[in-house]
């Protein structure tokens, strides 16, 4: 079955925080973006019939694998729903997405959750850049790197700079527009207001980060317009202030970001 993929609502945490200053960990962050995710979509956590949860370096940095799991661990209305964790670097959020596009085009589940989250505030710096390199081939590339991310993209730019001429100019352009998103969204890294300008900045940097963000997808408009609608939640997704109009709901202090109620994706 094919045709569009309707995204009910979302929410996003503030990623200035250090969830490890604040005594919390992958479960309080998975409850927060659950919630909220349920909370914006107007959707009760029973109506939710499969569960793709994007995350890259959970273990390395906390220690805590079967995140596919931890959804239902912190909101026991999801227990029993089929839930798989999608490990693919920086893409493993938008992995997460596109296999609940596959479920729901299927035709298998009319609701999806999809989840994405990292924890990766709770080292120093040097070791943050070590544990980030297992995204490479570990042993075979990068030996000796202290910085691999940065590593590797630059030496895919100068590939492509040998094989077909790569202007300097057009790299600048897509850091400045990347910047320019990321200081639109109240809820971005707060670096992005020191970073320097991107004509000065190195082609790669390194970030660690500490957040998370989610949506709830229907399979229909039917089903859009029926939960997007609705003006009932279940227990799971009644836990803090009430929801403002455009805004997710999120902690005490309001740090949320709605993706959007209703939003078509592809065909």
């Amino acid at each position: 079955m094919s045709g569009k993929v309707w995204v009910l609502g979302g929410y996003q945490s503030d990623f200035a925080r250090n969830l490890s200053r604040e005594g919390r960990g992958v479960d309080a962050l998975t409850d927060e973006v659950v919630r909220g995710a349920l909370t914006t979509a107007r959707t009760a956590a029973e109506d939710v019939k499969v569960i793709h949860v994007g995350n890259a370096f959970g273990q390395l940095f906390t220690g805590q694998g079967h995140l596919g799991a931890m959804p239902a661990t912190v909101v026991p209305e999801l227990w029993g729903k089929p839930a798989s964790r999608h490990e693919a670097a920086c893409a493993s959020g938008s992995v997460a997405v596109l296999a609940a596009m596959a479920d729901l085009r299927s035709g298998s589940y009319d609701c999806a959750l999809v989840v994405g989250l990292e924890i990766e505030k709770t080292v120093a710096g040097d070791e943050a850049a070590r544990l980030l390199g297992a995204a490479a081939w570990v042993g075979h590339e990068a030996d000796g790197v202290t910085y691999v991310w940065p590593h590797q993209f630059s030496g895919v730019a100068d590939e492509y700079d040998a094989r077909y001429g790569l202007d300097e100019a057009h790299l600048h352009r897509i850091a400045e527009v990347n910047l320019a998103n990321a200081k639109r969204n109240p809820h971005a890294r707060p670096a992005a207001g020191r970073c320097r300008s991107p004509s000065t900045t190195t082609r790669s940097t390194p970030w660690s980060r500490d957040g998370c963000a989610g949506s709830t997808a229907a399979r229909s408009p039917t089903g859009a317009r029926r939960w997007s609608s609705s003006t009932t939640t279940s227990s799971a997704t009644t836990r803090g202030p009430p929801a403002r109009p455009g805004r997710g709901l999120g902690p005490p202090d309001g740090r949320s970001r709605p993706l959007g109620q209703a939003r078509a994706l592809g065909r």
